[in-house]
């Protein structure tokens, strides 16, 4: 598998990509590979990709290890949330404060009605489409590069990509609601094989369908 990397701000792209995801920047072939080992996966810290060959040199260092065991999944997904708790927080909370005050301030002078419930339910799934797509972006920058984003560049990000992940969210609901009505068990299904579309959605340049096809493929 191989990605290229981006020279100007050192981003792993992918490498049919002809621009930087994150700087906009046109790629040139400098590449990076990753290869299995005993060990775990190599990946290099640098390298120039020859397109004749198809091949890459360069410097490897182990970066991910073998599947044994849960643990392999839940230690490294709670150490990366641990050590990026304050940029989680400042993505979550500049969303949702204002939110949660304009509800509480709501609810004090306003009658509840369906209209007024319906709306604040609206805006709830909206914060929660916005945040998705922000945060998986901000923490897959840091992965790559070691650097967090700013909540500018965040926030720009997840609303490029706010169209797309809302579209895939209700195609992947709609479907799994004619399975859970269809005797339950096709609803659980689905549900599972549907987790992965909100970090490709956020991450991938594909179509909506294509998106749920590889979700499933993946989960399958």
């Amino acid at each position: 598998m191989i990605d290229v990397k981006c020279e100007q701000c050192g981003l792993l792209n992918r490498l049919a990509d002809e621009t930087c995801q994150r700087c906009g920047a046109e790629l040139h072939g400098r590449a990076v590979s990753y290869h299995p080992t005993p060990s775990g996966f190599q990946i290099p810290e640098a390298g120039v990709f020859n397109p004749a060959s198809g091949e890459a040199s360069f410097q490897t260092a182990t970066v991910i290890g073998p599947f044994n065991s849960i643990s392999d999944v839940v230690k490294p997904t709670i150490d990366l949330f641990k050590d990026n708790i304050w940029l989680i927080t400042k993505l979550v909370f500049v969303i949702f404060a204002p939110f949660e005050m304009f509800k509480t301030m709501s609810y004090g002078t306003t009658a509840r009605g369906w209209k007024f419930e319906g709306g604040i339910f609206f805006l709830s799934l909206i914060c929660k489409a916005l945040i998705a797509p922000s945060l998986i972006y901000a923490l897959m920058m840091v992965m790559r590069t070691g650097v967090a984003p700013s909540l500018q560049e965040s926030y720009r990000w997840g609303l490029s990509k706010l169209g797309k992940l809302v579209v895939v969210a209700l195609m992947a609901w709609t479907l799994e609601l004619l399975g859970f009505a269809c005797l339950i068990v096709p609803g659980i299904i689905l549900s599972l094989a549907f987790e992965l579309i909100y970090p490709m959605a956020a991450l991938e340049n594909a179509a909506p369908v294509e998106i749920l096809k590889r979700s499933y493929n993946l989960t399958k």
